[in-house]
């Protein structure tokens, strides 16, 4: 080593003995001196005495002016050996000041005094001549900013009894800039009152220039991958008409050629090239809408709409593969919801029909429920919460901590039995947060699965919450429901929550009979409305019970619930049973709650549903009375036989105005064409209106067009019922 120093003890100890030899020297001769003298005075022989004693203080003068000698030539030397240590260290410090490039300066309290070192002078550009003499002029040479920073730490030091580390700019006299880190300690007495202030600089100009510098270049690297991936994804974004043109063509032309008279072997074929084609398009699609979001290209709209119409679009699109698949689909919705939002409806249906999509693709048995609940409500906002729930093949713990990442799914085993890009849950999660939620997930392995998120959504000046109109039209009012599924019971009595009705429920036909004769008198029912589920009581346990009301001349309004492929025959039965209404399963909350409200107002009468919905349409809410099973189409029907007359101008009128919004590419064209079907006659137009809305869905306004042509308000085509009832 450079420098090696003795263990601290010994040099105490050595340094202790040095300094004290002199003046035991010194009082070791003093003592033999006056020993002398003492001899001397109790010497008594007065001959020899007057001799001696002048040889004795002779003596003891030359012993005393020895001793003082050595004391003083040893105190010397070790004088000189203090100061040759001291200049050592000093020395040594200033090495490794200059190697390390640190400098230190001591701050004197009492006197003001700032001593600096040579090194400090150095990273200041200063001579040593040149160094402030007090901490004020030091912070005078200081920038404005960096002294003030400076000035604070060391005011809260001193305040607070701790160090204090800074680090700063320096500017030299030569204008050259210098970065240094500084760090202070303040000594202080016993008694706490603050003496010095010593602090060191240490220069890291040159790691902070590299620290910039290596800055400088990540940031320069992140922005080259940020403009390649934005390049990317505005290419795809910008590419999207052209990728999808080619894949309408292919679809468009393959369902034109299954229209010609054709073999099974070459049907086959085409069924395949369009069921390919389909699954092509929505990959494409996924590709798109997952570039735009990476591009910042998806802006989202306020408008207004109706959730129940969202809904009951989402229900008609995806209430028939449920159905196919032999599960249930129900929508619970809380009757405390808004009747009319502000927002974006086109990317709320986006993610909902992508998280029922899924709930639907990874369920074999049990059902599918969307619960929408307000979570709060006030001045011009509303919090909705959106939870899907199924009974599918659920989730482990690590898939559901990657379900959200792009292009990625549960296993491999997923992608090879059900298919998918694994955008679908990326691209809805996305869009949720630009909704300002976010899309969570709860689930358990084999037993299913709940993704959920909460969203904001403005109100308009003029919302009502729904059925506060209707609770002085109906008083004291009994309902029996003939339902055998509980959930569609519990439906049922989320739907009447807040209306002054009783409802009382049975699981059988023969449950019911009792309980229409229970508290019943001759001639008047102890009900005032009877609500049959047709998949729970049949065809013939609807007519059993219908047949003992009319037995008792009862006034009694019945109103049955039937799936579609019943619904032609309960409907040629309808007049001889006294039905009052008939609603095809599953049933819209609005249709349900319209069709009880209306049977109710016809005191028992046969009623007549003066406008129709297609069969073809699903539910927006399955969860009522006939919606136990699979989901199925739904519409309200007429209970005669004769069908609903069809209004051609204003079929007509509604035509043109999707025409007109198909032409300019509106996305308002989903919700003319919710309006559109409505005014189409039941059992017309199916397999048109099937196609219609597929193309829709997809967005396709260009094939949109082109299918509605063929629908009477177009080319003036007469509708199946009007071809009949000119034949009769």
């Amino acid at each position: 080593m450079l420098f090696r120093a003795a263990s601290a003890p010994f040099n105490i100890q050595r340094k202790s003995a040095g300094s004290l030899f002199p003046f035991l020297l010194l009082i070791l001769c003093a003592s033999l001196t006056g020993y002398l003298l003492f001899v001397v005075a109790t010497f008594h022989d007065i001959e020899l005495l007057a001799p001696m004693r002048l040889k004795v203080w002779i003596i003891g003068g030359l012993i005393l002016l020895i001793a003082a000698a050595s004391a003083w030539m040893l105190g010397s030397r070790r004088v000189r050996q203090s100061d040759d240590a001291i200049r050592r260290s000093e020395e040594r410090l200033r090495i490794s000041q200059r190697i390390a490039h640190i400098g230190s300066w001591d701050w004197d309290l009492a006197s003001g005094r700032l001593e600096c070192s040579e090194e400090f002078c150095q990273i200041l550009g200063l001579p040593l001549a040149g160094a402030p003499q007090s901490y004020q002029a030091y912070l005078e040479m200081l920038p404005m900013g960096e002294r003030e920073a400076l000035a604070t730490a060391t005011g809260e030091a001193l305040a607070r009894e701790q160090c204090y580390a800074v680090e700063h700019w320096v500017l030299r006299p030569d204008g050259s800039e210098r970065f240094v880190s500084e760090v202070g300690e303040v000594f202080r007495d016993t008694k706490g009152t603050a003496l010095r202030v010593v602090s060191v600089l240490h220069d890291i100009t040159e790691r902070k220039q590299a620290e910039d510098a290596l800055s400088r270049e990540l940031r320069r690297e992140r922005d080259l991958v940020q403009a390649a991936s934005r390049a990317k994804s505005q290419f795809l974004a910008n590419m999207s008409h052209e990728i999808r043109t080619p894949m309408n063509a292919v679809m468009g032309l393959g369902r034109l050629a299954l229209k010609t008279e054709l073999s099974p072997k070459q049907r086959g074929y085409l069924d395949k090239i369009c069921s390919a084609s389909r699954t092509l398009l929505q990959i494409i699609n996924d590709v798109l809408d997952f570039s735009k979001i990476e591009a910042g290209r998806v802006e989202l709209e306020r408008t207004e709409f109706d959730l129940e119409e969202v809904l009951a679009s989402i229900s008609d699109m995806l209430g028939i593969k449920a159905q196919e698949k032999g599960i249930g689909f129900r929508i619970r919705l809380d009757p405390e919801l808004p009747r009319k939002l502000v927002g974006d409806p086109l990317r709320l249906t986006q993610v909902l029909n992508n998280l029922i999509g899924n709930a639907v693709k990874f369920t074999e048995k049990g059902e599918v429920v969307l619960v929408v609940k307000p979570e709060a409500q006030g001045g011009e906002l509303a919090a909705l919460r959106f939870s899907v729930q199924d009974t599918g093949i659920g989730l482990t713990p690590d898939q559901m901590e990657r379900i959200f990442t792009p292009f990625t799914q549960a296993d491999s085993s997923t992608t090879r039995r059900y298919g998918g890009t694994g955008l679908g849950l990326s691209i809805s999660s996305q869009l949720v947060e630009l909704m300002g939620g976010k899309l969570q997930v709860e689930s358990v392995e084999a037993a299913g699965s709940n993704f959920f998120f909460t969203v904001n959504f403005g109100l308009p000046n003029d919302d009502v919450l729904p059925g506060l109109a209707r609770e002085q039209e109906l008083r004291s009012l009994r309902l029996l429901v003939v339902d055998g599924d509980p959930a569609s019971r519990a439906r049922l009595a989320d739907i009447m929550c807040g209306m002054p009705m009783a409802l009382v429920s049975v699981s059988g036909v023969a449950a019911a009979l009792a309980a229409l004769a229970e508290g019943s008198v001759a001639d008047e029912a102890s009900f005032d409305l009877l609500l049959i589920d047709g998949a729970t009581a049949g065809v013939a346990g609807i007519e059993e019970l219908c047949r003992s009301v009319r037995s008792r001349e009862w006034h009694l309004p019945t109103l049955v619930t039937v799936a579609p492929d019943h619904l032609e025959e309960v409907r040629r039965q309808a007049h001889e049973l006294a039905l009052t209404g008939i609603l095809a399963t599953p049933v819209r909350d609005s249709i349900l709650l319209d069709g009880i409200v209306r049977a109710l107002s016809s005191g028992g009468r046969q009623q007549t549903v003066p406008k129709a919905q297609s069969p073809d349409r699903s539910s927006a809410a399955a969860g009522a009375p006939g919606a136990a099973g699979p989901a199925a189409p739904e519409g309200a029907t007429p209970t005669l036989p004769a069908p609903v007359p069809l209004e051609p101008a204003r079929l007509a009128a509604e035509t043109a105005k999707l025409e007109r919004l198909l032409a300019r590419n509106s996305l308002d064209a989903k919700r003319q064409f919710a309006r559109f079907r409505q005014e189409v006659p039941q059992g017309a137009f199916l397999e048109e209106l099937k196609a219609l809305e597929r193309s829709m869905d997809k967005l396709d306004f260009k094939k949109a067009r082109h299918l509605l042509a063929k629908f009477p308000g177009r080319v003036e085509e007469q509708s199946p019922q009007d071809k009949e009832r000119k034949s009769q």
